[in-house]
Formats: structure tokens, sequence, C-alpha cells
């Protein structure tokens, strides 16, 4: 028997592949039937696979995604529809997929990211959690102190997406792991659903320029309808309160609004009845860096801070971060690269790494919490000025 092979999955394994994702994703359909490769839906990505004796054992897509990261915008592979049937689960089938992936990214993305199954499965393979989600449900005349707030609101097509882009780029500003969409993510997936359903897309216009757009479903429930807004976002404060104020003019149709943001609570602190607003915090995408030197000499830094550490990076899973390597910053940049064996200031993990990196964790916060080590004050103080915590938004729905 031949040993696993993971490589990119052929145009004829097409409909053998969404056999895959249609029994891990949707199992409750049953089987179905497709009638050659011509009826398999077409999906962005691209599509890989471990194969054994010449057969699929497990399959994953990867999204080619462009996300801001500390002020820069640097590559991130999204990997989506990881799948193995059940007859070949727990052979380590997909541990070689995500090994692989790592080897097919590296040079290319120096982050990855995706939403799992399961957080302590993937958490073996360095893989951390990297942000969070804080899901608001209320009846839409809570958010009416809103209404007044300037601006016009417009129905938006899917000709606008440069427009609704350029919100985009100054939402980024003070956020991080913000998608810069290109267009055919902005059509397929956000103007439409990931089943194909069109979404009702709003925005808010100040003198003529849009500030802010939401995108939603209208769904019913038992009878009651919710609005579920599952992607927004505003160039400034106004904007956003435009935004809740237009969802708050369905109170005659729906009988809650869902909502998203990136792990904070300010809604309780703009609503009259806070105790009327259920707000749930769910961890969200987990991350992962690709290869440490790309990674750290990717992103962007403070342009006051300076000066050199040595770090150890523990990776069981890409051989190629397992190691210490040497960063140093200046005017606003990094410069990473592997160094030998020595007395490291810093020691830490891939999956605490990666944490850091996107801004998910302070440095206080990831030695308490993670696996960051620091024996030298005047070292995590350092460290501490060069990754100061940030605001992250969940990735896309992928």
């Amino acid at each position: 028997m031949a040993d696993p092979e993971f490589r990119r999955v052929p145009p004829e394994d097409r409909v053998e592949f969404r056999r895959f994702v249609d029994y891990a994703f949707s199992p409750e359909a049953g089987p179905r039937e497709y009638d050659g490769t011509e009826s398999v839906p077409d999906r962005p990505g691209d599509r890989f696979g471990v194969y054994e004796d010449g057969d699929l054992r497990s399959v994953c897509a990867r999204y080619d995604f462009t996300v801001n990261c500390r002020g820069k915008w640097v590559p991130l592979a999204a990997l989506a529809s990881g799948a193995t049937m059940p007859e070949y689960r727990r052979q380590s089938y997909l541990g070689r997929l995500l090994s692989g992936c790592l080897e097919k990214c590296r040079g290319e993305y120096p982050l990855a990211a995706l939403w799992p199954f399961d957080y302590g499965y993937y958490e073996r393979f360095g893989w951390a959690v990297g942000s969070e989600i804080t899901e608001y449900t209320c009846p839409p005349e809570q958010l009416a102190f809103g209404r007044d707030a300037p601006g016009t609101v417009r129905r938006l097509e899917p000709d606008d997406w440069p427009r609704l882009r350029a919100v985009d780029e100054v939402y980024a500003r003070n956020r991080d792991l913000v998608v810069r969409r290109d267009e055919e993510w902005w059509r397929e997936r956000i103007f439409r659903t990931g089943g194909g359903n069109e979404r009702y897309v709003y925005g808010i216009e100040r003198d003529g320029e849009l500030r802010a757009y939401v995108a939603y479903t209208v769904e019913s429930d038992g009878g009651d309808r919710r609005i579920h807004a599952l992607y927004a976002a505003a160039a400034d404060h106004e904007a956003r309160l435009g935004l809740l104020g237009f969802l708050s003019n369905h109170d005659s149709q729906v009988e809650s609004v869902t909502l998203y943001r990136g792990g904070e609570t300010s809604l309780l602190d703009l609503v009259s009845d806070p105790k009327a607003v259920d707000c749930e915090i769910h961890p969200g995408t987990m991350v992962r860096v690709v290869d440490v030197v790309d990674a750290l000499s990717a992103v962007g830094y403070p342009d006051e801070v300076g000066g050199t550490l040595t770090m150890a990076v523990e990776d069981d899973t890409a051989a190629w971060n397992d190691g210490p390597f040497e960063l140093s910053v200046s005017d606003g940049r990094g410069e990473c690269r592997r160094v030998e064996e020595g007395d490291p200031d810093v020691r830490l993990d891939i999956g605490t790494l990666s944490q850091v990196l996107v801004g998910y964790h302070s440095v206080p916060e990831a030695r308490r919490l993670a696996d960051l080590r620091v024996d030298d004050e005047a070292a995590a103080d350092r460290l501490a000025a060069w990754f100061p915590s940030r605001p992250v938004d969940p990735l896309d729905d992928f």
C-alpha cells in the first residue's frame, strides 16, 4: 500500500470531492446524484485532497484571502470544506491534509485560517483561536436610538461592490483580519448566501459617499420573522448608528434582529434596555502562522519602537517553524531570520505566536492564558510594545 499523497484534486474527481463535502456538511439531505462534473456547483477556491492507492481519503478547499494585519495587507490561506468520509476517519488522513496544506501555502501565504468543527482537534496541529464573535439579538425597536443619525439610506446592488470595499478600507484601519474581498467574493458570498440565495444590502450615504453597509436575510422561525445581518461595516460611529436605525425601521415586519461584531459589547451601552438584548460571545476563526519568517516580516509594527529579540518557537507540525528566530524591528517594519541555537529571550508555541501576531492576545494575556514564556521583564515589555492588542474581526463565512 502506497503512502498517502497530498495533491490538488483534478477536474475528473470533482464529483467525488463534492460527495465528501455533502456527507460532512449536509448528511440530512441524503445521497445526491450528480450528472457528471458539469452538474457540480462551481464554487470559488482551489481543491486539495489526500489520496491513497489512487482514491480520495480526505478533502479541503482553499480560498485566496488578503487581510489587514497590524496595518498591512497580508495574504491569508482560508481553509474550508475539510471532510473525511466516516470509513476513513481516525486514520490520520485529516492531519496529513493539514500538513500538506501548510507545505503548499508556504512561500505564498504567511497566515492561514479556518472555521473548525472542533477547536481542540485543530489545536493539536498548531492552530489557535484568533477572534471572538459577539452575537446580538434584540427587538428592532431597541435600535431606534439610531434613527436620527445623519445620512441617507440606499439600496445597493452587486455592481456597487467597489463602494462597499472603500468602506472596508477605512473600517480596517483599526481592526485586524478584515478581508479585502475581490469582486467575485462580493458578488457570490456577500450579495448572495453560500446556498445561492440573494441578500438584501443597504448602505448609509453622506454627501454622496458611502459610509456604511449591512448585508442581511429575512428568516422565518415558527412564524416569527427575524433579520439576520451577517455582514456590516461602518467608516465611523455615526454611520454605524445610521445602520442600526435603519434596521429598527423593520419593527412592523420582524420580531427580532440578529447582528454580529468582533468580540465587543458596546451595543449594551447604546440601547435603552440592555436586558432586552441577548448578547452571546462565541469563539471565532482559528488562525495559524504558516511560516514564522514570512509572517513576522509581513505585518506592521508601531513606528516609535525598535530593537531585537530572539524567540524559540515550538511547532510539531511544520518543521520549518520549529526552532530559534531573531526578529529586528525599526521604522514600523520587522525583519525575521532563523538563527543558531542559543539562549532565547522568548519561548512560545506556534499557536500562541499566531494569537499574539493577529492581536487576539496581548503579551500579558498570552503569558497568563497561553504559552508565552519570558524570563526577562525588559524583553516582555519590548515584545508588548511591538505587538499591542488590537480589535480582531471574525473572518467571513467560508
